[in-house]
Formats: C-alpha cells, sequence, structure tokens
C-alpha cells in the first residue's frame, strides 16, 4: 500500500459550488481513515478525486509520493466501491470486493484470503 497525499486540493462543479475547497490530507500505508459528514459534505468527491474518477479544479493527489493528478484511473492501482447497493448485482459480495484484485493479476488463494480479511475487518463475514 502506498501513501496518499492531497494537497491544496478544490474541485468545483459546473454551477460554481465547491465540492472540495483546498484540502490537505496525508494518509501512511496501513492507516485506517474514515470520512465522516453529512450528506454533500465532499465524502464522495474526494474519494472519487483520489480514485481519478473526478478531475480536481485545483491542487494535487499524489499517490507513493508519485503526482497522479491528472493520471486516468485505470493507472492508479486503486479500488473505489460506489455508493449504489451493488457495483455488479450479478456477483457476490466476496466477488465485487475481489474483483479489482482478480483485475491487477493475483490469483485465486490469494484474493479469497484478502477479501476474507476485508469483509471481517467491516464485520461482513461469512
Amino acid at each position: 500500500m502506498s501513501s496518499i497525499k492531497l494537497r491544496d486540493l478544490s474541485v468545483s462543479f459546473r454551477d460554481g459550488t465547491f465540492g472540495l475547497l483546498d484540502i490537505n490530507l496525508k494518509i501512511e500505508p496501513e492507516e485506517f481513515v474514515v470520512l465522516i459528514g453529512p450528506s454533500g459534505s465532499g465524502k464522495t468527491t474526494m474519494l472519487r478525486t483520489i480514485a481519478g474518477f473526478a478531475e480536481p479544479t485545483s491542487g494535487s493527489v499524489l499517490i507513493g509520493g508519485e503526482d497522479m493528478t491528472h493520471v486516468p484511473p485505470e493507472r492508479r492501482r486503486m479500488g473505489m466501491v460506489f455508493q449504489q447497493h451493488a457495483v455488479w448485482p450479478h456477483m457476490s459480495v466476496a466477488k465485487n470486493v475481489g474483483y479489482p484484485l482478480a483485475r491487477s493479476g493475483q490469483k485465486g488463494a490469494s484474493i479469497s484470503k484478502r477479501v476474507e480479511r476485508t469483509l471481517a475487518l467491516v464485520g461482513l463475514e461469512g
């Protein structure tokens, strides 16, 4: 896992409102971070920007010390589970969670072990 650093990150929408304004954040490898706030406070916008699905208006996104601000999502080696009830409704929860690992070339036993650990961490084992 690599560190994530946001430097003076802002995202503005077409109507001129800001989804993020001058955010500075550093997340170290193995650090567990929770974003809490009311609806519309920018939690999803921040995650979408880190993953590359939203383009910042200003500032930068560094992953592992590398500037990824304008790198497309598929080249960031990130995973993101969206707010909708299922990313792929035809797949189990475990397969949805393991999908980015499979896409990165990891094999079955390694994927299963990591998926089990991750689901246990958030209370979704079994």
